[in-house]
């Protein structure tokens, strides 16, 4: 009877003791979860939130660019205001709906990411091929058939207004006449071609031109303001060119044709 006893007396005390024992680890569980959402709140949210609004802004950006790229001229315009019409349209439908839920509203942003990523990795290809007809220029390996001589003047002008030449391969002697010029074309199939000159530096390069007149400039900012523009003006070729005829520019800016005989 009296061992019973002691048992039921420490029975509950043992329990007493074994709540006792268990308060300071659930104390210890709370204080760990306290201290990581601190930490969270504190430090991660404030480090990861900007960088991670950079990185989606850019993603976005990067890939609608392309899209953009690819279309160009006008239909940038028009996939640009498609896009300012689906945004607003996005925009109006979750400001109705108050109440979304979080799950749908995170599935709808993943599916608008995901579009942009395929827009802009279809759209990466003709966008790097009007790249690289934009900068692939290749200057003709053939021999010129005629030659001119263009100065540029510390008056931001060409020494002339006009030159001639016939059509074929063009040897162009580009010469400083004071300052810094460049020789750029404006016609779009000559996009590459750049001549530069600096005292007491000269320039030439070839290309090839059909009948027609071409309009060159200067393309340092506010020297064609300036009047640093002039033409080309191209004849048809002279019956000896295709037998290897040279050229050289006169006094006068005309090319003069000779044939020559082997």
């Amino acid at each position: 009877m009296t061992e019973q006893a002691t048992n039921t007396t420490e029975s509950p005390g043992s329990v007493a003791v074994a709540e006792r024992s268990e308060t300071p680890s659930v104390s210890s569980a709370r204080e760990k979860q306290r201290l990581k959402a601190e930490r969270r709140d504190r430090l991660w949210l404030p480090l990861l939130l900007p960088v991670g609004s950079i990185l989606l802004i850019a993603f976005v950006v990067l890939n609608i660019s392309r899209l953009l790229l690819s279309t160009g001229g006008d239909g940038s315009v028009l996939v640009g205001t498609l896009l300012t019409i689906a945004i607003l349209v996005v925009a109006v439908t979750i400001a109705a709906s108050p109440r979304i839920r979080t799950t749908p509203l995170w599935a709808m942003s993943a599916g608008i990411l995901i579009i942009v990523l395929a827009i802009g990795t279809l759209a990466l290809g003709p966008a790097g091929e009007k790249k690289e007809e934009a900068a692939g220029f290749v200057e003709p390996t053939g021999p010129a058939v005629a030659s001119i001589s263009v100065t540029a003047l510390s008056s931001l002008k060409f020494d002339q207004s006009e030159y001639t030449s016939s059509a074929g391969i063009l040897d162009i002697k580009y010469l400083d006449g004071g300052g810094q010029h460049t020789f750029v074309f404006t016609d779009a199939k000559l996009a590459g071609f750049e001549l530069k000159v600096g005292p007491p530096e000269a320039d030439s390069g070839k290309v090839e031109l059909a009948e027609g007149t071409y309009t060159f400039f200067c393309s340092i900012p506010g020297h064609r303001a300036a009047g640093m523009q002039a033409d080309i003006v191209v004849t048809a070729a002279a019956p000896g060119a295709a037998t290897g005829s040279t050229g050289s520019t006169g006094s006068t800016g005309s090319t003069e044709m000779t044939e020559t005989t082997g």
